[in-house]
């Protein structure tokens, strides 16, 4: 039986390896919870605990892995 999904996630959370299992599971959309690419704001206002380079990494992981 094939059952596409989706999940919502944080971009620390996910890593190549990651996103490839995701995939062959049947993930077939993620959303990422980005509220803001500007190191300070994430740093000092929303205290996300990544910084805009995690943002972009996860971004395109996730384009790779299609």
């Amino acid at each position: 039986m094939e059952v596409d999904w989706n999940i919502r996630t944080r971009v620390d959370k996910v890593d190549p390896e990651m996103l490839q299992k995701l995939k062959l599971a049947g993930c077939k959309r993620i959303n990422y919870g980005v509220e803001s690419f500007d190191g300070w704001i994430l740093k000092h206002v929303l205290r996300k605990g990544f910084d805009s380079g995690q943002i972009w990494d996860a971004i395109k992981w996730t384009k790779e892995v299609g």
